[in-house]
């Protein structure tokens, strides 16, 4: 077993073919793009950023979902109580917000 640090992502990561898949049992682009806008609304910010990580990176070019996922884990980002903790989903918003997956990887969200 491996040792849990900041990098370490609790939900392993999966391939574009999985992610497509929960989008479509979701209801769809526009099902799952509701369910992330009703828990933004709802201060639900994880859930908002789980369902829309999965929506941007099975359509990268689904810029809707980005900037959702993006204000998403920017509210994140206000919330912990250490630089790094903050700094992770500032840059992981930063990223989304400039379409730059790489910075994602940050959060554990690969």
């Amino acid at each position: 077993m491996n040792r849990l640090d900041a990098r370490t992502p609790l939900v392993p990561a999966v391939g574009g073919v999985t992610l497509a898949r929960f989008v479509e049992a979701m209801g769809g682009r526009g099902g799952a793009l509701a369910v992330a806008r009703w828990a933004s609304d709802d201060g639900e910010y994880r859930w908002c950023a789980a369902v829309g990580k999965r929506l941007v990176f099975a359509e990268p070019g689904d810029g809707e979902a980005r900037d959702l996922f993006a204000d998403a884990f920017e509210q994140l980002g206000y919330r912990p109580r250490t630089g790094p903790g903050a700094n992770a989903y500032l840059a992981g918003a930063r990223g989304a917000s400039q379409r730059e997956l790489r910075h994602l990887g940050s959060c554990g969200y690969r």
